[in-house]
Formats: structure tokens, sequence, C-alpha cells
């Protein structure tokens, strides 16, 4: 730590703020909750485990992840973590539990009292000393036996313990002792400093400097260092500290306290603290355990989880904050280190210089600033250690003396171009500036001759009248001498050299293929140009050339910004990271560097560290440690994931992994890879290969770890993974991707036995084709005789049917005229037999009627059609009891004259199919109303549906659908029957149905009985005007109430459950539905869900009417849809009130949607006088819409509505004033105009009475929030 303060002195030495504000931690939490952390161990393979207050969890340097049984020992503390040969050694709150990494398994050891309430653990050779709320504990490692040792210790609660040369330290809750392991003695160890005796206080933590022979205990209190040696206590430190844990460094000694963590040494204490402004700070001041690895890093268990930084010098973030003292922000684009020592910063923000005596940020406007403008492009020091800087405003000169800068307006011999645009600096060899501008080319200057607030004509200038392509200097630089100097352009492709002799060029597009965008020149004269993601390096006499290419990665593109020379190297910032060349080899390195928006480099002078400019920071970089680290760094695969699931976890299983196998070529494959380097700062970047797959190594995304194996077809795959650096060693994985089960052995098995089946299949058909022909012949011989009987049955059938029907119809007419009981039971028997006998032929011939193209004639007889059907519905309700049925008809009595024999096929065939292809807790459903003069018999179930593309084919002969065609048994008769039967009878038939939620068939049938014309109404016939409302209650005497308080305004209908309540809904259509919740067969709320999921009834408003008051129900409810929510009991006038206030609001969404389509392009017809003339004024508009003059007066004359009115029926019905209405149907108008794509955007804004297209295209993105254009191209979006 000492080492990093020394580096960072140049920069940090002036700061009075304490060292501590320079360390930046990194905090993780663990788990999904702040849980304290009080052990951390690192096992043999690298990986850090943690023993927390809910069980045990890995660190690999990215993730957390829980292990153990049931992901990490959850509700188990953890105080001690021993890794030890694959397993891990818990001291829990449960005793000592041992877990296996590999197995996942968990054993206890072999013991009469396991310990509860583990509170410490140290080990020594082949034992492990445990210390215990219950005193001090061994353990073997070989026997795997725990024993408790007898001893007089302080107190039985062992809270630290320390092994030292055969003598084991033991801090209880009242003291501190050692244990003589050879003697198996105790000796008490008094703690007396000054004249305090502290032998009884509370000891937490100890730790043992071994070169000093002190003993340093972590007390309730202070931190008392023991001398061995001299057998007392030599020092006191952090009193009023409560030390919970100690860890001896190279920089003295570390101790977590809950006060925050010290640094103490011989020099100083230094205190690191939670600081919530500063969000690199440590994440909580209670430490419970601190561990320092090889590298460096610190890791602090804190009381919220774990916080991690780097002590070494390698590689430092230094916030601008830290170096100023102001909480503004920059963003670092420029550099320089004078030749007094001084760094200077510069970017968007003004410029800041940081020395030893202290900083100053310049900014325009600040008082003694002088600043031309904030904007920093270039920061140069001249051969006589002058400051000049490149800014938006101009030239910049600092005035050492004054401190303070002095602008120069710059101007070329004709004064027609000036250098007010300034983008960079150099000089040549006769001390002259050179100032590359933006929109002025390049001027020499001689610095002696300007003068502050003077115009200066430039000594030379180059420009496009001396042979510069453009004026917009991108970017100038100079060789040693200053004899050469070099300049790229924006939106120019050359590289231009330009000395005494005049000017030279090379095409860079040509050669790299992408316009230059940045440009430097190395301590050699070689100059090098960035180019997009490639780099052209050119020789000082522009006689040699030559391209690299960087690794453009995941993402596909990369962006050079800026360039330095360090060392053999040349290092390269671009948008995704740091990379290094070696020029002579041309292999890239990726750098392991924080990931940042870098803008900038500079090789410090002061000390030979790299600074990094970014937001708000600089990164500076030990390079010769930050380029052996990642060479050095293996590559590990922690997890396995296929398809989201973890397939392998072989490293923190302490195992590797060499191959995987997947089961087929879709299966998604993602590999989580770790360095196991825990330093918050660095930033590993990792590529992959596979050999046939990609062309290189593809670079993963900056800070991800994760490699998603791109989709493999069957085979044998290598996969290669490493660290994205010259020479790092790969890993290698094989991934055998499984063929589909149609490509493997057994497959081709099958397959050939098909083929030589077929091949024998095919002699023993042509062998038996002979024999065929033969029995055709037969057969057609049989057909023939079939279809003569037939023909004779179908005969006598219609010389039958004949007679039939003047039996049928004469008596049905008298069984109704006659009122003589016995002369009725008499035609009775004969109606009864004459039925009998229609129905014995009907099916002697029906079978072949589907072929006949004649029809049969229909016998009618007159019947009670609400009977009829009732009673085919209940026998079908007899013979299937699972099923529940469910009849309605009106009150009425509805009587026609029918054929009884088709019209039970009717209806036997609707109701069978809907018992065939519908659950066994199914609900079918029967419903017979008249309308005008029709009768109209609705069937409906809720199976399985009909797709929506058969339900036109279902009616044809022999058409089965694909849903039922394997299901059950059918001929494909039997609706195209119904179809034709209901045809003959003058009626139609149609059919609503959904997949999984049900059909529904309609049949309508004339109702013309002169009976029934002439009959008055009967007094309990529905009113067609009352609205039809549903009740959904299993509660009769509930249901019943409900339709006691409706019945006067209300139709109402009660079902029984929710199923039942789906049933009604084809054939009762309400209006509005009132449920309950909790029902037998389906509840209220999966009845809700269904409705809503039916195009047709979702718009239903729907009340529940419950028990149930909990807010998980109402929540529910709400999330269904439904309206109102009433609970139980209920008062009816509140009831009725809701039902009505329902009702009103649906009505009202009813006139809303036709004033909707009144106000549209498209006029419909109104009803109500006031939509008559709304209708008139949209209609108005839209004949003058061309009219640049149609305002609102001209509106009020052309259609002879007043100024007032026009405004409140506009303001009514439209929400809006007249003029806006009147833009309205303009903008409308326009989108019809614009989507048919034939008239430009002028156009169309005259074709809609705009005035300018300027005036429409801004009234249109008032309107629509985009431009007309992108409105009819989204692609321009």
């Amino acid at each position: 730590m000492k080492r990093l303060l020394t580096l960072l002195f140049p920069l940090l030495s002036w700061i009075p703020t304490p060292a501590s504000e320079h360390l930046l931690w990194k905090n993780i939490p663990v788990g999904n909750m702040p849980m304290a952390v009080h052990a951390i161990t690192r096992a043999g393979n690298g990986l850090i485990w943690l023993g927390t207050d809910y069980g045990l969890f890995g660190y690999d340097g990215y993730k957390i992840y829980g292990y153990g049984p049931d992901n990490g020992f959850p509700g188990c503390q953890i105080h001690g973590v021993e890794a030890r040969n694959g397993r891990l050694y818990l001291g829990t709150n449960n005793g000592l539990q041992i877990l296996d990494t590999r197995s996942g398994a968990v054993r206890y050891p072999v013991a009469d009292d396991n310990p509860s309430e583990i509170r410490a653990m140290t080990s020594e050779g082949n034992r492990l000393w445990i210390g215990a709320l219950s005193g001090l504990y061994e353990y073997d490692f070989l026997t795997n036996e725990l024993r408790k040792c007898r001893l007089d210790l302080p107190h039985d609660a062992v809270y630290a313990l320390l092994y030292d040369r055969g003598d084991l330290y033991v801090g209880t809750y009242r003291g501190l002792c050692r244990y003589d392991l050879a003697e198996n003695r105790v000796e008490p160890i008094e703690l007396k400093y000054r004249g305090a005796d502290k032998s009884s206080i509370f000891v937490n933590a100890l730790a043992l400097d071994t070169d000093k022979r002190v003993l340093h205990a972590g007390t309730e209190g202070s931190l008392l260092s023991y001398d061995l040696s001299a057998q007392r206590v030599v020092d006191e430190r952090l009193r009023g500290n409560s030390v919970k844990s100690l860890r001896l460094c190279t920089d003295g000694m570390l101790a977590g306290t809950d006060n925050g963590l010290y640094l103490l040494n011989e020099q100083e204490t230094t205190l690191y603290r939670h600081d919530s402004r500063i969000p690199g700070s440590i994440a909580n001041n209670i430490i419970w355990s601190l561990m320092v690895d090889a590298e460096g890093n610190l890791l602090a268990g804190t009381d919220t989880g774990l916080s991690i930084t780097n002590t070494t010098s390698g590689l430092n973030i230094i916030q601008l904050s830290a170096l100023t003292g102001r909480g503004d922000g920059n963003q670092i684009s420029s550099m320089l280190r004078d030749a007094d020592g001084a760094l200077w910063l510069g970017g968007p923000n003004g410029i800041i210089r940081v020395a030893d005596e202290g900083s100053e940020w310049f900014l325009p406007g600040n008082a003694n600033s002088g600043l031309s403008h904030n904007r920093i492009r270039d920061i140069f020091q001249d051969r006589r250690g002058t400051i000049w800087v490149a800014t938006d405003g101009g030239l910049n000169r600092f005035d050492k003396r004054r401190r303070r800068f002095e602008s120069f307006h710059i101007e070329d011999a004709g004064g027609r171009y000036n250098a007010n645009w300034c983008y960079s600096i150099v000089e040549d060899a006769e001390a002259h500036l050179w100032v590359g501008s933006y929109m002025g080319g390049i001027m020499a200057v001689d610095p002696a001759a300007l003068k502050a607030g003077e115009a200066y004509r430039a000594r030379r200038a180059v420009n496009t009248e001396t042979g510069l392509p453009n004026n917009l200097v991108n970017r100038i630089v100079s060789d040693r001498r200053g004899g050469v100097v070099w300049a790229i352009l924006f939106r120019d492709d050359s590289l231009i050299r330009l000395d005494d002799g005049g000017q030279q060029r090379i095409n860079v597009k040509e050669l790299t293929g992408n316009y230059p965008n940045t440009l430097y020149i190395d301590p050699d004269d070689v100059v090098w140009v960035g180019a997009t993601d490639k780099l052209l390096r050119v020789s000082p006499e522009m006689t040699q050339t030559r391209v690299y290419r960087l690794p453009t990665g995941e993402s596909g593109s990369d962006n050079i910004i800026d360039l330095e020379k360090v060392g053999a190297e040349l290092w390269i910032v671009t948008t995704t990271g740091v990379w290094t060349l070696d020029t002579d080899t041309g292999e890239v390195d990726l750098l392991p560097l924080p990931d940042r928006s870098y803008a900038s480099i500079y090789l410090d002078p002061a000390d030979g560290s790299v600074l990094l400019g970014s937001a708000d920071e600089i990164i500076q970089v030990n390079p010769e440690w930050i380029v052996n680290d990642i060479r050095e760094k293996s590559v590990n695969i922690m997890r396995v994931l296929v398809d989201g699931k973890v397939s392998a976890a072989p490293f923190p299983a302490g195992s590797g992994l060499s191959r995987i196998t997947l089961k087929s070529a879709a299966d998604e494959v993602k590999i989580e890879l770790s360095s196991l380097d825990c330093n918050p700062v660095k930033s590993y970047r990792y590529a992959y290969h596979i050999p046939g797959v990609t062309d290189d190594y593809v670079v993963l995304p900056p800070g991800e770890n994760t490699l998603s194996v791109p989709h493999l077809s069957s085979g044998t795959y290598k996969l290669l993974i490493r660290h994205y650096a010259a020479g790092a060693t790969p890993i290698s994985l094989q991934i055998k991707v499984q063929a589909p089960w149609y490509a493997r052995w057994y497959a081709i098995c099958a397959y050939l036995l098909v083929l030589g089946g077929a091949t024998l299949s095919t002699i023993i058909l042509l062998r038996r084709r002979d024999r065929r022909r033969l029995e055709q012949r037969e057969r057609d011989h049989t057909l023939t005789s079939i279809r003569h009987k037939m023909e004779f049955l179908t005969n006598i059938s219609h010389e039958l049917k004949t007679p039939l029907s003047m039996i049928l119809g004469p008596v049905s007419q008298l069984r109704e005229e006659v009122s003589d009981k016995k002369m009725r039971h008499t035609l009775d028997v004969i109606h009864k037999n004459a039925v009998r006998i229609n129905e014995m032929v009907h099916k002697t011939v029906e079978i072949d009627r589907v072929d006949l193209e004649t029809e049969a004639p229909v016998i009618r007889s007159r019947v009670d059609v609400t009977e009829f059907c009732r009673s085919i519905f209940d026998s079908y309700a007899e013979a299937w009891p699972s099923v529940h049925f469910v009849f309605t008809a009106d009150n009425e009595p509805l009587t026609a004259e029918w054929d009884v024999v088709k019209m039970e096929s009717v209806f036997n065939n609707l109701i069978s199919n809907a018992c065939k292809y519908s659950k066994e807790d199914a609900t079918i459903g029967c419903s017979i109303r008249r309308i005008g003069r029709s009768i109209e018999i609705r069937v409906s179930d809720d199976g399985m549906g009909i797709p929506a593309g058969e339900q036109q084919l279902i009616f044809q002969r022999l058409f089965r659908s694909s849903r039922t065609a394997e299901m059950k048994n059918g001929t494909g008769i039997g609706l195209y029957l119904v179809k034709r039967y209901v045809e003959m009878h003058g009626g139609e038939i149609g059919v609503e149905s959904c997949e999984n939620m049900g059909t529904t068939f309609t049949v309508r049938l004339p109702y013309e009985t002169s009976e029934a014309a002439a009959a008055p109404p009967h007094t309990e016939n529905p009113d067609p005007a009352k609205p039809r409302i549903l009740i959904v209650e299993d509660n009769r005497a509930v249901a019943e109430l409900i339709q006691d308080i409706l019945s006067e305004c209300c139709e109402c209908q009660i079902a029984s459950n929710g199923r039942a309540g789906l049933a009604l809904l084809p054939t009762f259509r309400p209006e509005l539905i009132l449920t309950d919740e909790m029902m037998p067969v389906m509840s209220g709320m999966e009845m809700c869900r269904r409705i809503k999921a039916m195009p047709a009834f979702a718009s239903i408003p729907i009340i529940m009417v419950t028990a149930r008051e909990d807010n998980e129900t109402e929540t529910q409810a709400a999330r269904l849809g439904i309206d109102t929510f009433v609970a139980k009991p209920f008062e009816a006038p509140l009831l009725r009130a809701l039902v009505e206030q329902r009702l009103h609001a649906k009505n009202a969404v009813r006139e809303s949607l036709r004033i909707e389509q009144i106000t549209s392009v498209a006029p419909i017809v109104a009803e109500s006088g006031s939509e008559r003339l709304l209708d008139l004024v949209t209609r108005t508009i839209e004949e003058h819409i061309d009219d640049t003059e149609l305002n609102v007066k001209a509106l009020c004359e052309k259609t002879g509505i007043g100024n007032k009115q026009l405004g409140r029926l506009i303001k009514k019905y439209a929400g809006v004033t007249p003029v806006e209405y009147i833009r309205q149907i303009r903008m409308k108008k326009a989108v019809v105009l614009l989507s048919q794509h034939k008239f430009t955007i002028a156009e169309i804004a005259y074709m809609v009475g705009f005035g300018t297209p300027s005036y429409f295209t801004r009234c249109f993105i008032a309107q629509y929030g985009c431009k007309p254009s992108q409105y009819s191209d989204p692609s321009e979006k």
C-alpha cells in the first residue's frame, strides 16, 4: 500500500485529504439480502469461499455462487472455513460440517459431542482446532474423529485461535490463554498495560508478528500487543473500538473493527470508512473478516457483504474530485506533463493544472482565467517551456507569471481564413508554431510576434487555395526535427505530408477501406494513422506502408481514438478497450483494464507510467505489470449452462472439464469463465475459436465472462478459449453434438429394413395383381346387385311415404280438434304407429340417401317444438350423467309443421356430437326462442371446438374435422344430413366455434302457423326491451333473491355454476352477468377468464357478488377485467343501482362508438338529431377539405349552424374546439393519402387545405409525434 502512495506522489502529494480516499473498493452483495461475511478463505484452485450468516458462497471474481445442500446451507451461520483436499470444513452454528465440493455431499465427524455455535478454527498438521461457545475441540483429518478438550480455560466461549511453535493461543470471552500441546497445560496470559489489568477482556481476534514475536489481540475496547519474549503488553491502540478481525500485511497490521478498517504501522494509522458521498468507499464499517492474497487484493467481510480493493501499484484509478477537491466533471481528451512537473488535463469542460502546490481549473468566465473557450482540443509545450492550448475559441497561451491564459486571433495573409476553431498545435525547426484549425486550414505562426487582442497574419497558410482538399483539419503532427508536418482532414481520405518541397499524399481509404480519424508520430518518426478498426503504418519517407487490423469481437465494430508508443509496443485506445501492438510481429493484446470509455492516452515522463483519460478520472497503469499479468493468467471454466440449466460446474468442484455432450443441435450452451483474479479494477477479455466454425478468435465484449456457443450441427468440435493476449495459452473443450434421431445408426437400420420390406412388398403386389383383377370383376358384379336392391328399396320407400303423409297430416290435425278422451287416445295410437312406420322407412333408406340426387318427400305433422326438443334433450341427460345439461325456452307455446323423423335426426346428431366431443364434466346447452317469424334453436357445448379453417367444410358430405378424425367414431354424414333436412324445412343452420372453447350450432326454421300469429301475447313472455341478465349462483335461494330484485327492470336467467353459465352465453346472449366466485364444477373467476377470452362476449360487463372480501380476490378480479366487486351480504338498492349503472355505461359506450364512427373520415348513418348535425359538419369539412379558407366562420355559413351551437356540439361529442376538430379531420385525411404512397408530402399538404408544407409538417408532428415522411415510411423512424 505504501508503494501505491509512492507511485501516486506526483499527483497526490499535495492533497490534504487522507490516503484512504484514494483506495477504490468494489462492493459485492452476497445473496439477495445484506448478510455478514464472517470467514474468507481461498481454496487451492484459487476460488474464494465465504462463510456468512446465511450459508456458504463462492466468488470467482465475477459472480457469487451459493453451494452445498439447497444452494448454500440456508439459515446456517458459518464462522470458519478450512479448505483441504477438495473438501471444505465448515464451522457453523450447527457444528462441524464437511462438504465434498466434487459431489456436493455433506458429512459429519465421528463424535459424541459435535459442538454447536462454532466461532473460530485454525489448522496445524493433521489437526483442526475448533473454538465454540461450549469450549475447545480437536478434529483429526485422517480419522475423521472429533473430541472435546477438557481444559481449564478462562471461559468456555472461545472466539479466537492461533497456533505457533507447539502452542495454541486461545482467545475467550474472558481473557487470553496459552495451551501447551506437549504438556497439555493451559496458562492464562496477563494483559496489563500502564496499570490497567485487562486480563478478563473479551478477545475477538489474534495475529502474530513472527519477526518481532509480538502477539496482537483484538478485544472489545482496543488492540493489545503482547511481547511473547518479555511476556507483557507493550502497546495498546485503537481504544474505544471493538476489534473483530486482524491480518498482517507487508505494510503493517490490518484491523477490522465496528468503526471501519484500520491500517497500522510504526509511522501512521489510516482509517477506511464507508462514505455515502463516495461510490468507491468500503460498503460498511463493521468488518468481521479479512484476507490479503498473493496479488495484493484485500478482501474484507463486512456486515452487508464483501468489499475488495487492490493495494498494489500496478493499476490505479484517480478521480478528478480527489485531484481538484471539486465536484465538476470533465472528459479527459488531452494530457501533458510540463517541464515544471505539473500535469495538464484538458477536455470539453476546460483545462486543469495539477502541481505540487495545488490544482487550478481554468474555465471561460472565471476570474483571472483568460481562456477563450471551454473545449480543449490540444495541449502543447514549445522549446521555451511555454504552454499552448488549442480550443474551439482559438489559440491560447499560458502566462506563467500572471497565472492566466491569453488568446490570439490568427488569420491568413488575405484575411479570408482564420484559426478561431483550433484543433492541433506543433512546432517546426525554426521554433514557429503550426496551428491546424477547422474551417481555416493550417497556419504557421511566430510566437514572439503574437499580441493578445490584436489580429495576427500568419507567416504561411496551407488551405484550399494552396492545394488542400478542404480546410477541415483534424490533427497535425511533426517529426523530431520539426522539418516535416503531417496532417489528416475531416471528410478526406488522405494522409498529407508537408515540407519545404510542397505536399505529398497517401490515400488511406484505398489502403484500409476507411477514412482516417486519428494521427500519431512515434519517437522514430514513424507515422501511424487510425482508420476506424484499421491501423496504417507509414515510414518517414512514405516509401513503406503496412496495414494492421484490430479484432472487432462480437460487437462487429471498433474505432481507434488515440495512440501512444510505450517501449517497443504501440498502445491503441479504441471504443472497446486498450490494445497493445507488437510492431515487429503484428501480435495484438487486449489489456485487462477497467471497462471505461477512454478518450486519450499519455506516456508520463515523470515515472514511465501510462495515463488513460476517461470521464472524471484518470487510469494510471504500470505498463510492464499489466502486460505480464495477462499473459500469466489462465482461463477457468466455472459453469456450463444448457438451455438455462446448469449442466456442469467443474471448477468450484475442484475438477476440470474436457468434454461436454449435447443432445440436440438446438441446445443453447453458455459457458461461464473466470481468471480467478479478485482485483476490482481489472477487466479481462476472453476470446474463443471453433476451428471450422469461426474464422479466427472471437473476442467477448468488455466485462463479459459468459461465452454463448453458436448453434452447431451434429458432430464433434474443438472449442478453444483464452485471454485475448499474444502468447496466451488456450484451454480446449471438446463439444459433441449428437445427431438427430433420424440420422443415428438405429434409424439407418430402420431405413434399410423399410427398403427391404418395400422391395418384398412390390414383388408380392405384382404377384397378386392378376388375382386382384379377378376379384375386381366379382366385386363389380356384387356392387351392381346391391345398387339394384337399394334402388328397389328407395322406390318402395317413396311409394310408402306418400300415403303416410296423407295419414299423419290429418291425424295430427284431428288430435288437436277432438275433445273426446277415448277418441283422442285412439288418434294418439294411430299417430304413434304411423310415425313409427315413417321412422322404419326412413332408416331403411337413410344410409343410401346421401348418394341420391332426388329428395325424399317431407311428411309433416304438427308438433310442440319445446316439448319435442326437451324430450330428445332429456334422453341424453339420462344417458350421459357426467355431463351437465341446461335447457332453456321461451314461455310462449310454439307449434310447427315438421317432419318428426327428419327433425329428430337433426337434433340427435347435434346433441350426440356435443356429448361425444366434450369432456366428462362438460356443459351442454339447448335454447329455443321465437324471433319474429322464425324459431331459433341453439345447441352449444364447451368442448374441443372446430378449427376456423374447417368451419365452412363440416356440412360437406363425408368431411371430418382434423381435431376429431382420430378420436371418435363417425362417418362424416351426420352434419351433412342435418343441413339437408333443415333446408328441406325451409330453414338454415350456422356454426360458431373457437378451439378449446366450445361450439354453438344455430338452427333457424320458419314459424308461420296462423294460430300462432293470431294468438295474443302470453303474459309471461319476455319483454324484448328489457336488458337480459345472467345470474350465476350455486345457492338457489340467493339466485332467486337477486332475480326478484331485478325482475321489474330486467329479464333474468339463472345458472348454477360457471360451466352452466358458459353454456348459456350463446343461447341467452346476456347484456350483463352477475356471478358468485366460489361454486362447484367451475368457479366464478375461471368462468370470467374464459368469457374474456371469447371475442363475442368479452365486452359483457361482469359484477361479482361473493362472500370473499380479501384483497387478493379483489386484485384477481380486477386483473380479469371484472367491472364491479360486491361483497355479501348486499343491499338490494345498492345492487339494483350497480346493475343500472353498468347497463347505462355500456349503452354510453355504444353511443360513443357511434359518435367516433361519425367523426371519422368515412361517415356512417347517424341516429339522434345531434348525431345528424355532427354528421353534417363532418361531411361539410370533407367536401371542402382542400379549401385553405375553411375556418369556423365559413363552416357555420355552409352548415347553417350558429357559432355557439357549433362549439357546444363539437365540444360535447369530440371533446375539442371547432378549430381543432377541423384540423383533426384534415390530419385523418392526410393519413389516408399517405398510406396510398401516391403523392408527395407537399401535394398532400395542399390537398388537405394547408397553405404551406412546413406548417402541415408541424401540425402533423403535434398530432402523431412523427414527421409525415416517417409515418409513410416506417424505415425512416
